[in-house]
C-alpha cells in the first residue's frame, strides 16, 4: 500500500536466447477493463522510449539485459491498478501473467477519529455506525462478529482535504460502535458532527415541503371535486 503524493518503482525480470534488441512494453489494467498502454523500453539496443500521454510527466522506465522497472512519481487515487511488463523480441506473442498489483491511498493530514451511532426510521434491527475523519491505519471494528462494513473517501475540492470512512452494521442491536486503531479504543462520539446535522437538517426541511405540497394537492382537488 502506497500513499498518495509518493513514488514506487515495479520491477518486472525477463529472459531470452535471441540476441538483438528487446522492446519492454509495460500496461495498467483496472478491474473488469482492459489493458492500456503505458510506456514502451527498449533494451539491448540504442536507447528508446515511447510514452502514453498520460505518462508523459510522472512515469519512467530503465532496462538492463535480463530486468526492467517502471517508476511512477507523485502517485494519485488513479495510479491504483494492475501493472504488466512483456518483452518481445523478433515479433513474439505477448503473453501477460498476473501483473503486479499497485493501491494507493489517500493522505489524510490531521486525522481526528469520530465514531456516530445512526439511526434510520422504521429500522429496527439493525445498529448502524459511521466511523470517519481516521487515518490510513487498519481499523478493527470491536464488539461483536459478523460486522459487515464499506470503506469509503470523500474529497472536498473546495477545501482540498480527504476523509476517510467507514459504514458498519449489524443486527445486533446491542453493538455500541467501537473501533481500534494503533491499540487506541474509540467510542462514541460525544459532540455532533455539523456536516451530518446539516444534512439531518436538510432531510426535514424537505420533508415539510413534502408535506405541505401533498396537502395543498390534496386541497385543490378537493375543490374541484366539490365544484
Amino acid at each position: 500500500l502506497d500513499l498518495e503524493g509518493g513514488s514506487v518503482t515495479l520491477l518486472c525480470s525477463y529472459s531470452t536466447t535471441v540476441t538483438g534488441s528487446v522492446y519492454l512494453y509495460w500496461y495498467r489494467q483496472y478491474p473488469s477493463r482492459g489493458l492500456e498502454y503505458v510506456l514502451l523500453r527498449v533494451a539491448r539496443g540504442s536507447p528508446y522510449e515511447n510514452k502514453a500521454d498520460f505518462a508523459e510527466k510522472r512515469f519512467s522506465s530503465t532496462a538492463t539485459d535480463d530486468s526492467t522497472s517502471l517508476s511512477i512519481g507523485e502517485l494519485s487515487l488513479s495510479d491504483t491498478a494492475t501493472y504488466h511488463c512483456h518483452g518481445v523480441n523478433n515479433g513474439e506473442i505477448l503473453v501477460f501473467g498476473r501483473g503486479t498489483r499497485l493501491s494507493v491511498a489517500p493522505n489524510v493530514t490531521n486525522p481526528q477519529p469520530r465514531m456516530y451511532h445512526l439511526k434510520k426510521p422504521r429500522v429496527n434491527d439493525l445498529s448502524v455506525c459511521l466511523f470517519t475523519d481516521f487515518g490510513n491505519e487498519e481499523v478493527n471494528m470491536m464488539g461483536i462478529n459478523n460486522i459487515k462494513r464499506t470503506p469509503s473517501m470523500v474529497a472536498e475540492k473546495r477545501l482540498a482535504s480527504k476523509s476517510l470512512g467507514i459504514v458498519a452494521w449489524n443486527n445486533n442491536l446491542d453493538w455500541k460502535c467501537q473501533a481500534k486503531i494503533s491499540n487506541i479504543t474509540y467510542s462514541l462520539s460525544n459532540s455532533s458532527d455539523p456536516y451530518l446535522n446539516s444534512i439531518n437538517l436538510a432531510m426535514i426541511f424537505l420533508r415539510v415541503i413534502f408535506v405541505k405540497t401533498v396537502g395543498f394537492n390534496l386541497l385543490m382537488t378537493l375543490k374541484l371535486w366539490s365544484s
